[in-house]
């Protein structure tokens, strides 16, 4: 456990890594309490002067040092779930401080990168849609799933591998063929993402992201009419521009 995860300011946090700080937290003011409690209890008489003010200075250590990483996983957290910090101001108004809460105790992250960083839970999820292509090797979405989340996280080649097998086994998935153009685009690979995108639009022409990507790989390729596709892109959604840009695919 590095000091960043008590104490980091920057980043996400997940649920999980939230509610262990929280007993981390606990377990600071808890030792605060018993070194405290300790060294009165040793004293014959009530601790006096130096002493008193040894004893307050101890526990209002603890108290400030759980409060500070209480601060630091209450933002990371908020960044997970997509906010930034002022997000923390909700908790000070009456009763919609409780949807807050539960939203920061109990609601999953942003799925994907967002401006706070990667996602934490990818790799759970890449563990996730393996254990169902595990169980059923011909489960297409399984594999547009767990291919989409690998090439989030870089792993290029074996998210080709993962979106090649999903397209062989339903070639009327848009998402498959959008996924594996992301790829192609990220690598490089401007003809082969601009054909992957037009299959894409076939299958579904209000794909936002889709639109943006071809946009982009038809610029580079010096093909003006990409214009033309991030105005439909932004059309259909306003901001897929910054959600592409949080992607690594930028105009």
């Amino acid at each position: 456990m590095t000091l960043k995860f008590l104490f980091g300011f920057t980043g996400r946090m997940n649920r999980a890594a939230y509610w262990l700080a929280t007993l981390m937290q606990a377990a600071i003011l808890l030792v605060g309490f018993f070194v405290v409690g300790m060294v009165a209890s040793v004293t014959r008489s009530p601790p006096e002067g130096l002493a008193e003010a040894a004893l307050a200075a101890i526990f209002m250590l603890a108290l400030l040092v759980a409060a500070v990483s209480q601060l630091a996983a209450l933002i990371r957290r908020s960044h997970d779930l997509g906010f930034s910090g002022l997000f923390l101001l909700v908790l000070l108004v009456p009763i919609v401080s409780l949807w807050a809460n539960i939203m920061l105790w109990f609601a999953r992250g942003s799925t994907g990168p967002n401006r706070y960083g990667p996602d934490p839970l990818a790799h759970r999820d890449i563990e996730k849609h393996t254990d169902a292509i595990s169980r059923n090797p011909g489960n297409a979405r399984a594999f547009v799933a767990r291919g989409s989340t690998l090439a989030l996280v870089g792993e290029y080649a074996r998210a080709i591998e993962d979106l090649d097998t999903a397209i062989r086994l339903n070639p009327r998935d848009p998402e498959a063929f959008n996924s594996r153009a992301f790829v192609h685009l990220r690598l490089g690979r401007r003809e082969d993402a601009r054909s992957d995108y037009d299959k894409a639009i076939a299958l579904n022409p209000k794909n936002a992201e889709a639109l943006f990507g071809r946009g982009v790989a038809r610029l580079r390729m010096s093909d003006q009419g990409g214009q033309a596709d991030l105005v439909a892109a932004r059309a259909i959604n306003p901001k897929i521009a910054d959600t592409m840009a949080l992607l690594g695919v930028a105009a």
